[in-house]
């Protein structure tokens, strides 16, 4: 292969070499024997990651834009439902949905933020305990700073 500019994995070679200004430098590169080169079939990955389009005609996430859909104009509808009678902004079932999810977050954030007075007892008489046996540990004092 002409113009290479990897070689290929275990791929034995023969080449010529010359010192010059940048120091050892290749003259002929070839394979053994005289062959050709076969090159690596690695290549770089590509810098762009591939981002799905989404037609603002149609709706539909998929290789085209408004001004390339095959529908023609569509009525604008809801992208949420697909309702026509409104748009994402006030889409009912994106709002009950929103309500859901921020009614299961403050119950979760509410039942964290309160301790247990069973957890409290159970530092002390952990602390209690540490302190009539002269052990030092530091697993108590954690317990005490989280409480």
């Amino acid at each position: 292969m002409l113009g290479f500019r990897s070689l290929g994995d275990d791929e034995e070679i023969d080449f010529e070499c010359k010192v010059s200004d940048k120091g050892l430098e290749a003259t002929l590169v070839q394979g053994v024997d005289g062959n050709d080169c076969h090159g690596s079939h690695r290549r770089p990955m590509s810098k762009k990651k591939f981002r799905r389009l989404r037609c603002y005609n149609c709706g539909e996430f998929a290789n085209h834009i408004a001004s390339k859909c095959t529908l023609g104009p569509q009525p604008k509808k809801c992208h949420n439902c697909k309702g026509e009678d409104h748009l994402i902004a006030d889409c009912p079932q994106r709002r009950s949905d929103d309500s859901r999810s921020k009614s299961v977050s403050s119950d979760s954030s509410s039942t964290a933020a309160a301790p247990s007075s069973s957890s409290q007892s159970a530092v002390s008489a952990a602390t209690t305990t540490t302190a009539a046996t002269n052990t030092t540990t530091d697993a108590p004092k954690q317990n005490e700073k989280a409480a």
